[in-house]
């Protein structure tokens, strides 16, 4: 039984108590008022000796009425100054009640506000668990061995070519230098095909010459024979003392000669100036504007960028993703270590 029970409990007994005192107080007085109101009577007039001894034994009643009284006055008294003494008890009691009453309503609201909360946590903590499972799930893949063969097998592949780009470089500028050389003969070639030309543009001048006097040596040609065949002819016909046959040999071998020419300069305008004029000239059709521009532009320059790329490439990747990514890993595996041993302990 608490503190607070047992004080409305004293208190109710002291209550019935008092008025059961004030009761019997209120009856032992009428008692007496009506036996002193029956001795009073009795004295007026002369009494007989039974009624004079039941006076007597009222006389000993109200004595002992009064004795009563005053004890229960007494008893009154003491007891209103408990009660006087406990009212503020009381009171207090009652506000320690209501203080109770409300400490007991917010403790419940507390109670109740605790309980959602831990609901919340209890959600909380089940998301917790699925985000763990997840990420259990990502280590899983093995992406720190995927990357540490990728970045083996790339570092294999940089380190080639790396090897291979000095290689290239060394490549390109003989090329380079092979062309420019090839280029500087130009001129020379132009030149060298100028002079060809020429001297078959004269060589075929001197033909027409040739043929222009021996028509007019020859007055009868035959359209089918040639101007030479035919000077020949009419020389050794009309040559006197038969001198004919001892120049004969000869001219038919500047006859033989003769005849080639035409063919030969018709061949070698075909078969040299036509092939070699364009292609050593300095129009679009040249080689220095068809192919050598294109191949240095298209591929020595970007050839010589690439090789500098390749550097910049293979630094960046030492320096970038090789070093951090490798240093992580190593982090990484440390802290893996370390959740499995805090798993193992806590048995998670």
């Amino acid at each position: 039984m608490t503190e607070s029970t047992q004080s409305e409990t004293t208190r109710r007994d002291f209550l019935q108590k008092a008025l059961l005192f004030t009761g019997g107080g209120l009856a032992l007085g009428g008692a007496a008022a009506y036996a002193k109101g029956q001795l009073d009577a009795a004295t007026t007039v002369a009494a007989p000796p039974e009624v004079a001894a039941s006076v007597d034994a009222i006389s000993a009643q109200l004595a002992e009425s009064n004795n009563q009284v005053a004890m229960l006055q007494q008893a009154l008294t003491a007891s209103e100054a408990a009660l006087a003494q406990l009212r503020p008890q009381l009171n207090a009691a009652l506000s320690q009640n209501v203080e109770l009453q409300s400490t007991l309503t917010r403790q419940q609201a507390d109670a109740d506000s605790l309980r959602t909360q831990l609901a919340d946590a209890q959600a909380t903590l089940d998301k917790h668990k699925n985000l763990l499972a997840l990420f259990d799930q990502l280590e899983s893949l093995d992406f720190d061995t995927v990357l540490t063969s990728g970045l083996a097998s790339a570092s294999i592949g940089m380190a080639g070519l790396l090897s291979l780009s000095p290689l290239v470089a060394e490549g390109v500028k003989l090329a380079r230098a092979l062309f420019d050389n090839f280029e500087k003969q130009f001129p020379t070639l132009r030149a060298s095909v100028d002079w060809l030309k020429s001297g078959l543009d004269s060589m075929n001048a001197g033909i027409l010459t040739v043929e222009a006097a021996i028509a007019q040596a020859v007055t009868s040609l035959d359209p089918i024979a040639s101007r030479m065949t035919q000077l020949v002819g009419y020389i050794l016909d009309n040559l006197p003392f038969g001198i004919g046959k001892s120049v004969k040999a000869a001219l038919d071998a500047n006859d033989s000669l003769y005849g080639t020419l035409p063919s030969f300069v018709a061949g070698a305008r075909t078969q040299i100036i036509a092939q070699f004029a364009d292609p050593y000239s300095d129009t679009d059709k040249g080689l220095g504007k068809s192919m050598l521009k294109p191949i240095r532009e298209k591929a020595f320059d970007p050839s010589d960028r690439l090789g500098a790329q390749v550097k910049t490439v293979a630094d960046s990747f030492l320096d970038d993703l090789h070093i951090p990514a490798t240093a992580a890993l190593d982090k990484r595996a440390a802290i893996k270590k370390e959740i499995a041993t805090f798993r193992e302990a806590n048995k998670i």
